[in-house]
């Protein structure tokens, strides 16, 4: 597994995320031993995560690929 980016919307400003506005997406590389079980570039998996808004206590998050 190999990591391809990381992105984060938070404030450089502030350094720290904001509940209920700030998003980070990571990507990675998964190579299997075949074809098959390789996912490369953009079709390589991610994880999205939205910060917790502290009112309704519920955060969102996704975990999966994009082809």
């Amino acid at each position: 597994m190999e990591l391809l980016s990381f992105q984060s919307s938070f404030n450089d400003n502030q350094d720290f995320l904001v509940a209920g506005e700030d998003t980070t997406i990571i990507q990675f590389e998964v190579s299997g031993n075949n074809s098959v079980h390789s996912y490369n570039g953009n079709n390589g998996p991610q994880f999205y995560y939205t910060t917790t808004d502290m009112v309704s206590h519920e955060a969102s998050g996704f975990l999966g690929h994009s082809g």
